[in-house]
């Protein structure tokens, strides 16, 4: 079930298109900013793959929420969202405290890396995101035909139409 909601099966989930969609360039830049960094030395290039794999790590929190919030309510979807990239930030940051005293990272491709990758994921997942065709306004119930939310209200269609 969770490999067909992360893209093994035929479901396509918005959270497993999000995750492949931020995912994918993260990594990439994030494989690019370490092949780079061999130019250092491997002390350079194996910190600059581990600010990488934190990153993608930290920044999977967000659709791994959308999948188990998804039939949550829109103010407990904000909640939740809000959580995920606080969540996101906060093990970014952990990450740093917790490898400042290793002796064999470098702080610099770390940050670097990090900086690659969370580029490469924002953009893959707002291009993700352009691409869902998720219907935001009204229902999905009668396709094609349009419905007037405001006229369904009480209110008029145009400014222009008298009040009801």
């Amino acid at each position: 079930m969770l490999n067909e909601h992360l893209g093994g099966g035929q479901t396509r989930s918005p959270a497993a298109t999000l995750w492949r969609g931020g995912a994918l360039p993260g990594g990439v830049l994030g494989v690019l900013v370490a092949a780079a960094s061999l130019l250092g030395g491997g002390r350079a290039a194996a910190s600059a793959l581990l600010g990488a794999v934190i990153t993608l790590i930290a920044l999977s929190v967000g659709p791994v929420l959308m999948l188990i919030a998804q039939h949550w309510s829109p103010p407990a979807v904000m909640v939740s969202a809000l959580a995920g990239y606080s969540l996101a930030v906060l093990l970014l940051g952990l990450a740093f405290v917790v490898l400042e005293p290793v002796v064999w990272v470098s702080g610099e491709h770390v940050a670097f890396a990090m900086v690659a990758a969370v580029t490469g994921w924002l953009i893959g997942e707002i291009r993700a995101a352009g691409r869902l065709r998720i219907l935001i306004y009204g229902s999905a119930t009668s396709a094609g035909q349009e419905t007037d939310v405001a006229a369904q209200s009480g209110f008029p269609a145009s400014p222009s139409e008298p009040l009801p």
